[in-house]
């Protein structure tokens, strides 16, 4: 029992650490529309068909808001850009 749970601690270990989707949006948002986000709303995260789909709102320092989704971690984000009729709601 001991060798399992030492040999699963040292394959978690060893597995490089990937950024969590907050990180990969804020660098994606950052880059693609010079937005630094502030916080992210509405945020959904499901695993449909072992992936998983993360969606959210994000808001930007400067006021901004973006509809973002992820269908699977190796995919980017699809991003749209809230109109004022939708901020509103």
């Amino acid at each position: 029992m001991k060798a399992c749970v030492l040999a699963l601690m040292m394959i978690t270990l060893a597995w490089p650490a990937r950024a969590g989707w907050e990180e990969d949006l804020a660098a994606q948002l950052r880059w693609d529309y010079d937005c630094k986000v502030n916080f992210y709303s509405g945020v959904i995260e499901r695993v449909i068909k072992g992936n998983l789909v993360v969606i959210a709102k994000a808001h930007c320092e400067d006021g901004r808001l973006f509809d973002a989704i992820q269908h699977n971690e190796l995919e980017e984000f699809e991003i749209s850009e809230c109109t004022p009729v939708e901020q509103s709601c």
